[in-house]
């Protein structure tokens, strides 16, 4: 358990709706929805919800003043712009979200969901939040009572409270939950999150496909590289 975790709410109506600590770090909790900045504001607006999470992930691990829309150019930088040819769209793989991670200077690892062992899934992120780690979680509109989005959604993990919910920070408006940009998850509401199919990780993707979400599922767990 992290005892520094904590959060703070924010205006409901901003672009920024709460801010999490932990330890000496802090990020805000953007709502993709609300970027209106930059070039490429409306890949933000569209498909940011990966950007975020791995926005928020550095600056909980001490990455200074990154936000989506710059972590989305450190992704063109990465990868180059999103191929038409490829059905890619502008949001991220798991592989991905891993990559940025670790162009960063992050220590992130990408795991596939097991098929039908939801219960080994949650074993394996709350252990990861137990070690301090933090995971970015994809979650699916296909599982009922999906508490994070109506769509394939990443959402952060940033560690476990005292009564041993999960602490998330969210950047839809659609989750299901009274406030905006964070929840508070048991372990069964976060099971209901993960496909009973299990998934894959792509060995190629950085950048998703439009339609192959589906084939490419995962949650990614990220902490500062330790040097010898």
């Amino acid at each position: 358990m992290n005892e520094a975790l904590d959060y703070t709410l924010l205006d409901g109506e901003a672009l920024v709706t709460a801010a999490v600590r932990r330890g000496r770090y802090e990020t805000p909790v953007w709502i993709q929805s609300r970027w209106e900045e930059g070039e490429y504001a409306q890949y933000i607006q569209r498909n940011g919800c990966g950007h975020c999470t791995v926005a928020m992930a550095a600056r909980l691990l001490g990455v200074r003043d990154v936000t989506p829309y710059t972590e989305y150019e450190h992704c063109r930088a990465l990868f180059g712009p999103p191929s038409a040819e490829r059905d890619e769209g502008h949001f991220l793989s798991p592989r991905g979200v891993a990559l940025s991670l670790s162009g960063f200077g992050l220590d992130a690892e990408v795991h596939p969901y097991p098929k039908a062992n939801r219960e080994a899934a949650v074993d394996a992120i709350l252990a990861a939040l137990g070690r301090g780690e933090l995971v970015i979680f994809l979650s699916f509109p296909e599982t009922p009572d999906n508490p994070f989005s109506s769509g394939a959604h990443y959402v952060l993990l940033c560690g476990l409270l005292e009564d041993g919910r999960v602490l998330v920070a969210n950047s839809s408006t659609k989750a299901v939950t009274d406030t905006l940009g964070i929840q508070t998850v048991t372990r069964e509401q976060l099971a209901r999150a993960i496909p009973e199919a299990g998934g894959r990780i792509g060995v190629s993707d950085t950048w998703g496909l439009e339609h192959g979400y589906r084939n490419n599922t995962g949650y990614v767990t990220v902490k500062e590289k330790e040097y010898v």
